[in-house]
């Protein structure tokens, strides 16, 4: 069987997960999607809703953009700006992505990229006089020491990132000291097939002592080493002392390392089922002593956990050490509402409740759809009917037209018993004399009009995000109510027998039933089984998801 496995020291693409398409694929460096999942972390910790998102034009890049944007936008935040530094590095292309930030007003930057995309980024970044924001780094430049050497890199505020873990690894500098001095007055021509030319021209003088980023990085591709060592030794049978001399094939090696567990410098070692590692990332954050770049860290994610754990107070850029703010409106008070005010949740206006009155989080069928339609069709109607409380009123009145129909009904003719001498020729039977009177038929109407508007309103949220089903919901229940209520005044129209009393009440408890049913059963679900499906933030995604498909049509 030709079969190669494969242990990265530094591929951490998420979809090298996939073990459909990867089925033979392992590494010792984290998934990017777990360095995404720490980043959203941070945006939440320090409530920063107001954010923009720059890219690496590769795959490593672009679908860390991807992710964190549909994280982030999941979560209620905003993301005004996001785009890809482009590859050819052209110069004119990223002053206008520079000026596209700060165009977007935010104040916290997430840079999703590959080193190598960075340093040209941040020199336009210090050239536009940027000052005051948060930066926050991805794992492969936010230790890097050559851009944090860009000249006035730290006037642009501060710069945070994801890092590998921080181990301590003293025998990297150790070997590398033996490497130097292994070529002392030897001939290495011969012997040795891993020379290498650049390295012999190494002094001990000019040897520049391995920073923590890299000795993490060292450390990965050691743990990598040791992983097939350790993988062979299982499959060799070697803890008895001696190893089986015996054919082995690579597929049986990836079983065995797929197992390993152990220990090294006090790192655990191990691979879950996707072949990823069990280690999380760490968080760092640059200072300037005497403008003299140090990364420190500040932080840890645990992937087991999923917790974002931060060491005592950090140091940030500003004058008095406060946290850097970046949202686009300030949260409403207590006693307020918001009323969205352009294209993002993030941006609102708050106005006061009216006196005795409280803010309902909830949202019926009919207010969802105006909520939805008018927002994004007729703004203006919308901005009044949220003004003038436009839900409540028609509440008020089509509350108040039921009862008047009524009022009138029973005042200008009451009803009384008659005798029915025509459905049965043997039998004389007493019925109410308003079963088919104008206010009976009336009322009947009105309510069959209110229904058949309530579902009309339904019908046009059938489009509304995939995620928010309140109006489906009602369209079904309504629907049931129509077909129990179509059979009924079917069944009396045929028939005149003893069962239409029953026959009336089985369509009160389905029209009844199918409303409960239809309309709280998703609710209970999504309450018991989908409690994240229950939050401020998914409403407010689904808003903007919708109103951006509906601007871009």
């Amino acid at each position: 069987m030709n079969f190669t496995f494969q242990i990265s020291y530094g591929a951490s693409h998420k979809y090298l997960s996939d073990k459909q398409i990867y089925p033979s694929f392992l590494r010792t460096i984290p998934s990017d999607s777990l360095q995404v999942k720490l980043m959203l972390q941070l945006l939440q910790r320090f409530n920063w809703t107001w954010i923009a998102i720059v890219g690496s034009d590769d795959a490593y890049g672009s679908q860390g953009l991807q992710d964190l944007y549909t994280l982030a936008t999941g979560h209620g935040i905003c993301v005004p700006y996001h785009g890809l530094i482009p590859y050819t590095l052209n110069r004119s292309d990223i002053k206008k992505m520079v000026a596209g930030i700060q165009n977007s007003r935010v104040k916290v930057i997430v840079v999703f990229a590959l080193a190598s995309y960075v340093n040209i980024f941040f020199e336009e970044v210090v050239d536009a006089n940027i000052t005051g924001c948060v930066w926050i780094g991805s794992e492969d430049w936010s230790a890097d020491v050559q851009i944090a050497q860009i000249p006035n890199l730290h006037s642009i505020g501060s710069i945070l990132g994801v890092s590998i873990s921080e181990i301590q690894f003293p025998e990297l500098l150790d070997f590398e000291i033996s490497y130097v001095n292994s070529f002392k007055g030897k001939d290495t021509r011969y012997g040795c097939n891993q020379i290498c030319q650049e390295c012999r021209a190494f002094t001990l003088q000019d040897m520049s002592t391995p920073s923590p980023f890299s000795m993490s990085f060292a450390f990965n591709v050691y743990s990598a080493v040791y992983t097939i060592a350790y993988g062979l030794h299982e499959l060799l049978h070697c803890k008895s002392g001696q190893c089986v001399k015996d054919i082995a094939y690579p597929w049986q090696l990836l079983e065995k390392v797929k197992k390993v567990n152990f220990t090294l410098y006090n790192q655990s070692v191990s691979f879950d089922s996707n072949g990823d590692p069990s280690t999380g990332y760490g968080i760092g954050m640059w200072s300037w002593n005497e403008d003299s770049p140090i990364f420190r860290i500040i932080g840890s994610y645990n992937k087991m956990t999923g917790i974002l754990q931060l060491n005592g107070t950090l140091k940030w850029h500003t004058k008095d050490n406060s946290v850097p703010e970046s949202f686009c409106s300030k949260p409403c008070d207590n006693g307020e509402r918001r009323v969205q005010t352009g294209f993002y949740t993030c941006c609102f206006n708050c106005f006061s409740c009216p006196e005795m009155t409280f803010l309902n989080k909830s949202f019926h069928a009919f207010q969802i759809v105006c909520i939805f339609k008018m927002a994004t069709h007729m703004p203006k109607v919308y901005d009044m009917w949220v003004k003038r409380n436009g839900s409540d009123i028609f509440i008020v009145v089509s509350s108040l037209g039921q009862v008047l129909i009524c009022v009138i009904w029973i005042v200008l003719k009451q009803p009384s018993p008659i005798e029915d001498y025509g459905t049965f020729p043997e039998q004389i039977i007493l019925k109410c004399s308003e079963t088919t009177s104008v206010g009976f038929v009336a009322q009947i109407v009105y309510i069959g009009l209110l229904s058949m508007l309530c579902f009309a309103f339904c019908y046009m949220g059938k489009d509304l995000p995939d995620n928010y089903n309140e109006a489906k919901c009602i369209s079904f229940s309504l629907l049931v109510y129509f077909f129990s209520w179509i059979a009924f005044f079917t069944t009396y129209i045929i028939y005149q027998g003893k069962y239409v009393a029953a026959v009336n009440v089985a369509a009160i408890l389905v029209s009844v039933m199918g409303i409960l049913i239809g309309y709280f059963t998703p609710k209970i679900y999504v309450i018991l089984l989908r409690p994240e499906l229950n939050t401020t933030e998914h409403f407010q995604t689904a808003i903007q998801n919708y109103t951006k498909k509906q601007s871009g049509q």
